[in-house]
């Protein structure tokens, strides 16, 4: 059977719609939709498996590594805290408090930093 210009030109447009949807795989370079492409990181969908399974499996904390954890994030903010003079907590306190009183909305961060620096010089 002898093929036509047009199932030529048929050919090549059903090649074309296809390859503008798709693109190479960085790691392997089978052709891959863009959209698993952006969603996977540039791998297609088996090099992304293989990406998840070198990874280390998560593991959940126990309640008392969660105490632990908690427990070490404290000490450290407290020799934080305890590192600041009274005098250098005082101005920051102030400052802080102008700006609050000045109509400005103080962020979460400086709201606790306020906190420590009125509790370090109460």
């Amino acid at each position: 059977m002898k093929r036509t210009g047009f199932d030529e030109r048929r050919d090549q447009q059903i090649a074309g719609d296809y390859l503008g949807s798709h693109l190479a795989c960085n790691f392997c370079g089978a052709m891959t939709d863009k959209e698993t492409l952006t969603n996977y990181g540039a791998r297609c969908g088996r090099c992304f498996q293989g990406y998840l399974l070198q990874g280390q499996p998560v593991r959940r904390l126990t309640p008392d590594e969660r105490r632990a954890v908690v427990a070490r994030v404290r000490e450290a903010l407290g020799r934080m805290a305890g590192g600041i003079s009274v005098g250098h907590a005082a101005g920051v306190a102030a400052r802080l408090r102008t700006l609050q009183g000045s109509g400005m909305r103080l962020t979460d961060s400086q709201k606790w930093v306020l906190k420590c620096c009125e509790g370090k010089t109460a």
